[in-house]
């Protein structure tokens, strides 16, 4: 009896260790990770049709995880743009956009994320949902009208020129993280990038022929997709 049970012994573990299956779960050692990213903004003209075109945007993030789900992230990103210049007293419509003026916009923002898998992957994924806070502002620069009197912007009179100035920035947004390596990993985005454009005073003047007028402050969604490269240490 004794000499049968040590026979099937090993038949015994080789069936229990076929019949095991391996997790797709895989946890995630490093806590902090940096990177670099490419992208494209959908942006949002707003009403008046003086905020900045759509078109490619890059920056940077850092990243720490605080604790299994959460993880909290500082981001900048240049979105290099141009705009509408417009002419709100132009008697025929098709002569309203005078032309175009750099709008070059710096992103800066803290970012808390969740993720949904904690601090494992999921078949080396870890998909998370964000929210961000920061400020957004124009740093296109330029000699000032006095000096170049010929340049677009200045077409038009003070008070109908767009001042963007400086602007809260709110986000929330979308992500997936793939994790090919222990510590390189790819990281894909979709968010909803929002500011706000003030109005000229100008547009509200009585020889003012824009129909409708727009509101004075426009919150403007602007929807960013952006992949980047990201180490984990």
């Amino acid at each position: 009896m004794f000499l049968l049970t040590l026979l099937a012994t090993p038949t015994l573990a080789g069936q229990a260790e076929a019949q095991s299956i391996a997790s797709p779960y895989r946890f995630v050692e490093k806590k902090k990770d940096v990177g670099i990213f490419i992208g494209y903004m959908f942006a949002d003209q707003g009403s008046a049709g003086l905020g900045p075109a759509a078109g490619p945007i890059a920056g940077a993030e850092f990243n720490v995880r605080v604790s299994d789900p959460i993880t909290i992230g500082f981001y900048g990103a240049y979105f290099p743009s141009e705009r509408d210049v417009i002419d709100p007293q132009a008697d025929d419509e098709s002569e309203r956009i005078v032309g175009t003026a750099d709008m070059n916009l710096m992103l800066l923002a803290g970012r808390l994320k969740l993720q949904l898998t904690g601090s494992r992957t999921w078949h080396r994924l870890v998909p998370y949902v964000y929210g961000g806070l920061g400020l957004v502002f124009n740093v296109s620069g330029g000699p000032s009208c006095f000096a170049e009197p010929s340049r677009t912007n200045c077409q038009v009179p003070a008070r109908e020129r767009l001042d963007f100035g400086t602007s809260f920035l709110g986000q929330i947004g979308v992500g997936v993280i793939w994790l090919p390596r222990e510590r390189l990993g790819l990281r894909v985005t979709f968010d909803d990038s929002i500011w706000k454009l003030n109005t000229p005073d100008g547009f509200y003047d009585e020889t003012s022929t824009l129909f409708p007028v727009p509101p004075r402050s426009d919150w403007t969604n602007n929807l960013q997709l952006t992949a980047g490269l990201y180490f984990w240490f």
